[in-house]
């Protein structure tokens, strides 16, 4: 009892001390690895079942196959001990030890059969008394443990939050940061302190978190369902200004494991899951039997293109820009860059219903933010064989998005042509300083005149406004089509949202609204002091999105037009 009453004044003590942060140099893009949990969670019953349970035969068998089948030569860097391993208890000298049964070599051992193997060795601890499953934890034994963990050769310590008090996380988790900082050894840090603050009601103080942690998970473990993956993507874009503000190279938002390639995703959903965790910037680690992954499900997580995606250099996240009738649109913007400032992107179009067909969705990349008047290179991600095609800002991309699945764009914008020795120096876009944009007036109230008359189950169009030029980034959400005063089924514009300011400071858009910046939140009116990153790349994408349902057998006119903004990257 009495070192329980202890506990905060120690820590206090502690930090006192000792207030830098993490100082390791690596995670500089989201790792990638094998996680044992969701998939064999904590059978320590190896005469029943010795294929399945924790024991240092499965770590290696899974090392073997990530080093001879492409996993590791695809980015999965990782192999990751969790809960389960240790032995009931300490030994006299209050070290950790492993189960001798069934890790009979030592994790030493276990962690240099996995260096041979050209891959990293990560290991799983609690900052309580005891781990998650009742085996000892790191409460009062930090500094030991970080030591005994570095001369082991770890290269990664996830350390859990079961069994203490959250309230407690905001100096114990600092003071285990110090613990690896001084071990002198680059060990990635996985900490679970906002998860166990988000359940008990409290607001993580995420500035803090990424000044002690290479990644956090936010929300609740994933479980191998649907719901699940539904349910981490809904909190992710309700918290999302918050994370993406904190979370960059060296420090990223965990929204926990890969499930692909076990029971409860179909083969379109786990495309999306895929997908989306790349738009995230997420840590990509699977939880799945290698040794019996169906073919179809290896190749979504050894996909070259939407792993680049992932480990883009720029270490931005992305966001939800909008949702309308079950389907949403996703983006984050990468490199590279053009010298004018105009950033690549993935973008992402989701189809959230699980009943019905296909659903046609037609993307205008000016509604969100690219507006390179040279245009983009624009392929999908799913496609092995798809051939990049040029496409200006303002022009539409068709795609078939199947129920509970999605589509994966890469756009890469056009370099402008190189100028002509008599071009007078400064008539670049923005004068040479970044891009000059502003939000297009687009007419009177309620629109622009687009394709008037779309009838009822019009496709979704999402795009921006008729006539306006390269730049402006204006876009509407119309249900069922609809232009000007809007057709049949009646031309809903859905306001409010933002536009990019002058010089690229994000502001809101006409029909009112707050500026959005992927790194600096909400910002003011027109022209606010968010940045955006079609000026600057170290900002946000652009303006926003416009989205309307539609009846996937209908192939009809698309709606234009308007000067309301929904959303943005």
């Amino acid at each position: 009892m009495t070192s329980w009453l202890l506990l905060p004044l120690l820590g206090i003590l502690y930090m006192a001390g000792c207030s830098h942060g993490l100082d390791n140099g690596v995670a500089l893009t989201p790792p990638m690895g094998w996680l044992s949990w969701e998939r064999f969670l904590c059978n320590v019953d190896c005469n029943k079942d010795p294929q399945n349970c924790i024991s240092e035969q499965l770590y290696k068998t899974m090392a073997d196959i990530m080093a001879t089948q492409g996993y590791r030569d695809a980015g999965y860097q990782f192999v990751n001990v969790d809960d389960c391993w240790m032995a009931d208890e300490r030994d006299f000298d209050g070290h950790l030890r492993p189960n001798a049964t069934r890790f009979p070599s030592g994790i030493k051992a276990l962690a240099a059969y996995i260096h041979d193997k050209g891959l990293k060795f990560g290991i799983y601890q609690d900052s309580g008394l005891k781990t998650c499953a009742g085996y000892p934890g790191a409460l009062c034994h930090y500094v030991n443990d970080a030591r005994t963990y570095a001369d082991w050769g770890v290269d990664m310590v996830k350390l859990d939050g079961c069994n203490l008090n959250p309230r407690l996380m905001d100096i114990l988790y600092p003071a285990y940061t110090q613990s690896l900082n001084r071990t002198g050894r680059p060990i990635v840090f996985s900490c679970s302190w906002p998860a166990y603050q988000v359940d008990l009601g409290m607001k993580p103080n995420y500035r803090a978190i990424a000044h002690s942690c290479n990644l956090w998970r936010y929300y609740d473990d994933i479980s191998d369902s649907w719901e699940s993956v539904l349910s981490i993507l809904d909190y992710y874009a309700s918290v999302q200004d918050t994370l993406i503000r904190v979370s960059g190279p060296g420090r990223w938002s965990d929204p926990d494991m890969l499930i692909i390639g076990n029971y409860g995703l179909s083969y379109d959903q786990s495309k999306a899951q895929m997908a989306l965790w790349a738009i995230m910037a997420a840590p990509l680690f699977m939880s799945v039997d290698l040794r019996t992954i169906r073919p179809e499900f290896k190749e979504i997580l050894l996909n070259r293109q939407i792993i680049a995606v992932n480990q883009d250099p720029l270490g931005k996240m992305g966001r939800r820009i909008v949702t309308v009738n079950g389907i949403e649109v996703w983006a984050r913007p990468l490199a590279p860059v053009t010298d004018e400032g105009f950033p690549s992107a993935a973008i992402v179009l989701f189809n959230r219903r699980h009943i019905g067909g296909p659903v046609r969705v037609t993307l205008q990349l000016n509604s969100i933010g690219l507006t390179n008047p040279h245009g983009y290179k624009v392929w999908d991600l799913y496609d092995p064989h798809a051939t990049p095609v040029i496409v200006k800002p303002f022009e539409d991309i068709p795609s078939t998005v199947n129920p509970s699945g999605v589509v994966m764009l890469r756009a890469e914008p056009v370099p402008a042509p190189r100028p002509q020795p008599q071009q007078p120096e400064g008539t670049a876009p923005g004068g040479g300083g970044g891009v000059a944009v502003v939000v297009a007036k687009g007419g009177p109230e309620g629109g622009v005149k687009g394709v008037a008359g779309g009838a009822p189950g019009g496709e979704i169009a999402i795009g921006g406004g008729a006539g306006a030029v390269p730049g402006t980034g204006p876009s509407i959400i119309r249900i069922n089509g609809g232009g000007q005063g809007g057709g049949p089924g009646g031309g809903v514009g859905v306001g409010g949202g933002m536009g990019a300011g002058a010089g690229g400071g994000m502001g809101g858009g006409a029909g009112g609204g707050n500026g959005v910046s992927l790194n600096e939140g909400p910002g003011g009116g027109a022209g606010g002091s968010s940045s955006g990153i079609i000026g600057n790349v170290n900002n946000a994408l652009g303006t926003g999105a416009a989205i309307a349902a539609a009846k996937p057998e209908e192939a009809l006119p698309v709606a234009k037009g308007g000067n309301v903004v929904k959303g943005g990257v």
